[in-house]
């Protein structure tokens, strides 16, 4: 009786231990293949948001990331370029907008603000397009009075400045998760938050 005991207890032990293994395997598989699905995710959230967003602000701001600077360069640009897309389009907001399945609720919440301001920019500049001559001498006006407009209308700065922090700010959260190089520290100093 007692040997069939001890069998019977080893038996029971051993089931124990190898439904624990199958059960500690299974899950540390699912936490390995759920991270991996993270890193992916935050990888190709980088890939077709971020990264692009960070190239367009390299692109178009070359000394202080303002506002006024920022809109005046893309007017430009429109102008040289000839391009009625981008002279009634804001690129951040089209970039964000869309990738907006990549884009968090802050920064949707943050891009849809500056876009009430962008907009409000392109009745502006329609207004004035025609106190500024359209010679590319003559374009450095277009930044003074966009200046003048963001002067005018304080929150038109914050709210450009808002979105702006949280671009990078989150660019930086997932470079550092994903393990890629973080661009955001030279665009970060330059931006104009007096």
């Amino acid at each position: 009786m007692s040997g069939s005991l001890v069998t019977i207890l080893c038996t029971v032990i051993t089931a124990l231990v190898s439904v624990s293994a199958i059960f500690i395997s299974n899950l540390v598989g699912q936490r390995i293949y759920m991270k991996q699905i993270s890193i992916t995710n935050n990888q190709e959230r980088y890939k077709k948001l971020y990264l692009p967003l960070i190239h367009l602000l390299y692109n178009y701001l070359p000394g202080k990331l303002s506002y006024g600077l920022f809109q005046s360069t893309r007017q430009n640009i429109a102008f040289l370029t000839r391009d009625k897309k981008l002279q009634n389009r804001d690129p951040l907001v089209s970039l964000i907008m869309e990738n907006s399945e990549f884009a968090t609720p802050d920064l949707l919440t943050k891009c849809i603000a500056y876009s009430r301001v962008a907009n409000n920019n392109l009745i502006f500049n329609e207004l004035i397009g025609d106190s500024v001559e359209n010679k590319p001498d003559k374009l450095g006006n277009r930044e003074k009075l966009i200046n003048e407009l963001a002067e005018k209308s304080p929150n038109t700065r914050r709210i450009f400045n808002e979105l702006i922090q949280q671009i990078l700010l989150e660019s930086r959260a997932l470079a550092k998760t994903t393990g890629v190089i973080d661009l955001t520290e030279p665009l970060l100093e330059a931006l104009d938050v007096d």
